[in-house]
């Protein structure tokens, strides 16, 4: 049971919450990718979900995909109160976040941060210093 289950008609909305209440960190998967996930998306039961969900929840995060690669992260983003990019030292460019920004900027986005993922460990970064010097303030405490 997933998303697109219950988008599709497959699964009730009471079969949805009692599947995400099972687990202390909540969740609902994806479930099977239908061809067209976009409709699905845009659908007003999308929206009346999302809206059910807010109101059972105090946080409600949308782990979606990339921008640039699929448009179902910009049918995501309204359903948001706010938006976390993500982007990958070494990877993503500055070009390709620009391009995120914008996108997301003109679909009215309130972009809330950027998380920098896989920065590398090595000699001269806080990191680096900061688990260096842990080590030694434990040893004196």
């Amino acid at each position: 049971e997933g998303l697109f289950d219950f988008l599709k008609g497959e699964v009730d909305l009471n079969s949805v919450l009692n599947y995400i209440h099972q687990y202390s960190i909540t969740l609902l998967p994806i479930g099977e990718i239908p061809p067209n996930p976009f409709v699905f998306l845009e659908s007003e039961k999308m929206r009346k979900l999302i809206e059910d969900l807010k109101k059972e929840y105090d946080y409600l995060i949308i782990d979606g995909v990339p921008v640039l690669l699929f448009a179902d992260a910009c049918y995501l983003s309204k359903y948001a109160d706010g938006t976390l990019i993500v982007v990958r030292y070494g990877k993503t460019n500055y070009k390709e976040l620009e391009s995120t920004k914008d996108i997301l900027l003109s679909l009215r986005s309130e972009i809330i941060g950027v998380v920098l993922n896989a920065v590398p460990k090595k000699p001269g970064s806080y990191y680096y210093y900061y688990k260096y010097y842990d080590k030694y303030y434990r040893r004196v405490r």
